[in-house]
C-alpha cells in the first residue's frame, strides 16, 4: 500500500443484495483475482543483482524464453504522482472495499501487504491507522521507508525531539508487524533529520529475535556512541532469518558492526557493500561456515582487498560453491589493482556462477580465458578496461575461421586494425556520399558476417566460447573500440544465445548508423533514460 495516497481503511456499506458469482468463489481463488489490480513489485532478492536488470523499461523479450528469465518488475518511484499506473491500481483497491463485506476482506490482504511511506506526515497516520485496527498489522510483508523525506503539509511534532517521535512512531507500528519479510530503513534527510533511534531500535529487535520472519533488510544506520556500546555489550544469542542483507552506511566502522551481526544470520544469501565502505574480506569473515552466498555486491578499492577476498574465497570454497551473481564493479576507471590482483578472484569463480560484473576494473585479454573455464553457465558479463573488442569475438563465438575479403581499398575485414572501420565510413562516405555511404557500409557488415566460418567439429564447439551468454556490456571500453561493434560479427548468428549488448548512449547518435545497420541484419537500438544498448529482434 502507498502511504502517501491514503491510509484510511474503508468500511462497506450494508448491502441485502444476494452475492454475485464472483463472491461466490473461494476466498484464495477471489484473493488471486483480485491481485491483478495491484502492480507487481519488486523481489529485492533478484532486484538491481543481475545486470539486465539495470536496463530501464521493461526486459526486453529476448529473455522471456530464458529458462532463469524473471518477470520485470516495475519499483513504486519515490514520488507516487510519477507513476500514474501505480495510483490508480491503489485507488481501484479502495474502491473494492466499498463493493460488499466479502470483496472488502479479500482485498485488505493485497491493499496492506506492501506499504511505502514516503512522508513524515504519513508516519504519523500510519501509526494511528495500525493502532485502531491491529489485525492490519497481520498483513503487512513489506515496509519501504527508504523515499521517506519531510513535506509541506508536516504533522509531525515539531522541535528537536521530533527525530525521536517519528522514530517512535515507526517503531509502534513495527510492533504490530509479526509477519514482516522486508524492511527498507530511511536514508539521512537532507534538513537534517536522522534515524539513530530507529536505527537502534532496528538493532535491539534483531539481536533480541523479534523480527522471526524478516527476510530481506535495506539498512543504512548511523553509529551512535549507544549503539556500539551496545552491540558489543549485548550477547548474541539469536538466529536470524535474514537472508538479504543490504548495506548503506559510510562509516568505517561499520565493519566490525556488520561482522558480528553476521554471525547471528546463518541462512544469509545475499549480500550487498556497494553502498558502504566497510573491509570486505574482514566482514566476510562473520559469515557462518554453514551458509551459502547466492549473491554479492560490493567494491574493492585497493590491491591489498583483492588479495584478501581471493584468500577467503580460496578457505571457504563451500560459502561460494552456490554463487550465481558476483558484482564488483565501481563508478570510476582509476585502476586500483594489478590485473594479477583480479586473476586470484577469477581463478576462485564458482562454476555456479550466472552473472559477472567487472566494470571498469583493470582487466587483460586473458581474463577472459580465465571466465570461460572458471563459469561454463555464465549468462552475463560486464567488462573492465584493457579488453578489445576483437577479444571479446574470439571469446563468444565458437572456434571459426574469417575468409579474408581485400576491399578496393586494402582493407582486411579479418585484421585488428580494420575492424572498426566505421571512422573512415563517417568521413569517407557519410559525409560525402550520404545513402550510398550507408549502403556501403552495410554492403561491408554483411560480407564481413557471410565470411565467418564455424568449426562444429567434436566438443570444440562449446569447450572454447562463453556458450550461454546472452547479456554483455561494454561500457568501460574506449568509445573507438566500442564504435567497432558497427562491424562486429558479434552482430551474426554464430554469437547466439548473446541477445543484449550495452554500449555508452549519445556517442552513437551522431549519425544514427548504429541503428541502421542493427536493423539490417536481426538488432534494433534501444535508448531509455540515458541508457543505450542493442538488442536482438
Amino acid at each position: 500500500m502507498d502511504a502517501g495516497i491514503t491510509m484510511m481503511e474503508l468500511d462497506p456499506s450494508t448491502s441485502t443484495s444476494p452475492p454475485s458469482l464472483l463472491e461466490q468463489l473461494p476466498t484464495e481463488i477471489l484473493h488471486k483475482v483480485l491481485t491483478y489490480l495491484k502492480p507487481n513489485a519488486p523481489s529485492n532478492t533478484e532486484l538491481e543483482h543481475h545486470l539486465r536488470h539495470s536496463l530501464p523499461g521493461k526486459y526486453p523479450r529476448y529473455y522471456q524464453n530464458s529458462h532463469r528469465a524473471i518477470q520485470f518488475l516495475t519499483q513504486f518511484p519515490a514520488d507516487p504522482n510519477l507513476n500514474n499506473s501505480a495510483v490508480d491500481a491503489q485507488r481501484n483497491l479502495l474502491s473494492c472495499l466499498l463493493i460488499s463485506r466479502t470483496i472488502h476482506v479479500a482485498t485488505l490482504p493485497i491493499l496492506y501487504r506492501r506499504i511505502s511511506v514516503y512522508k513524515y506526515s504519513c508516519v504519523v497516520k500510519l501509526a494511528a491507522q495500525i493502532s485502531r485496527y491491529p489485525h492490519l498489522g497481520q498483513y503487512v510483508r513489506r515496509l519501504d521507508l527508504n523515499g521517506l523525506q519531510k513535506d509541506h503539509n508536516d504533522l509531525a511534532p515539531a522541535g528537536e525531539k521530533r527525530g525521536e517521535v517519528i522514530s517512535a512512531l515507526l517503531m509502534q507500528s513495527l510492533n504490530f508487524m509479526p509477519r514482516l519479510w522486508e524492511l527498507r530503513t530511511p536514508v539521512d534527510s537532507m534538513d537534517g533529520f536522522d534515524w539513530q533511534l530507529l536505527d537502534f531500535r532496528v538493532l535491539q529487535n534483531i539481536l533480541r529475535g523479534k523480527f522471526q520472519h524478516l527476510r530481506i533488510l535495506d539498512w543504512g544506520p548511523k553509529l551512535s556512541d549507544a549503539f556500539l556500546d551496545y552491540l558489543e555489550n549485548e550477547p548474541i544469542r539469536v538466529s536470524t532469518s535474514i537472508t538479504h542483507l543490504k548495506l548503506r552506511c559510510e562509516d568505517t566502522r561499520m565493519t566490525g558492526v556488520i561482522k558480528r551481526l553476521l554471525t547471528a544470520m546463518p541462512s544469509i544469501q545475499i549480500l550487498d557493500f556497494s553502498g558502504s565502505n566497510v573491509k570486505v574480506a574482514d566482514v566476510l569473515e562473520g559469515i557462518p561456515t554453514n551458509a551459502r552466498l547466492t549473491s554479492l555486491k560490493t567494491t574493492l578499492i585497493s590491491s591489498a582487498a583483492w588479495s584478501d577476498v581471493s584468500s577467503f574465497m580460496n578457505r571457504n570454497p563451500s560459502i561460494f560453491e552456490g554463487l550465481m551473481v558476483l558484482d564488483l564493479s565501481r563508478q570510476w576507471t582509476l585502476p586500483l589493482e594489478s590485473p594479477d590482483d583480479i586473476s586470484g578472484v577469477l581463478y576462485q569463480l564458482p562454476p555456479s556462477l550466472r552473472s559477472l560484473n567487472l566494470r571498469n576494473c583493470s582487466m587483460e585479454p586473458s581474463h577472459l580465458d580465465i571466465i570461460r573455464e572458471q563459469c561454463p553457465k555464465l549468462m552475463e558479463l560486464s567488462i573492465g578496461t584493457g579488453i578489445r573488442l576483437h577479444d571479446l569475438e574470439s571469446t563468444i563465438l565458437p572456434p571459426h575461421i574469417e575468409k579474408h575479403h581485400d576491399d578496393q581499398y586494402g582493407e582486411n575485414s579479418n585484421s585488428d586494425d580494420s575492424q572498426d572501420d566505421s571512422p573512415a565510413i563517417d568521413a569517407l562516405y557519410g559525409t560525402i556520399l550520404g545513402p550510398m555511404g550507408r549502403a556501403v557500409a552495410l554492403c561491408k557488415l554483411r560480407k564481413r558476417l557471410n565470411s565467418v566460418s564455424v568449426n562444429r567439429s567434436g566438443n570444440m564447439h562449446h569447450k572454447f566460447r562463453m556458450s550461454g551468454l546472452q547479456y554483455l556490456d561494454i561500457r568501460s571500453l574506449p568509445i573507438e573500440e566500442q564504435r567497432k561493434i558497427r562491424t562486429s560479427i558479434l552482430l551474426g548468428q554464430h554469437s547466439q544465445p548473446l541477445g543484449i549488448i550495452q554500449i555508452s548512449g549519445s556517442e552513437f547518435f551522431e549519425d544514427g548508423m548504429l541503428h541502421r545497420l542493427c536493423s539490417a541484419v536481426g538488432w534494433r537500438f534501444c535508448w531509455r533514460g540515458g541508457r543505450a544498448w542493442i538488442a536482438r529482434k
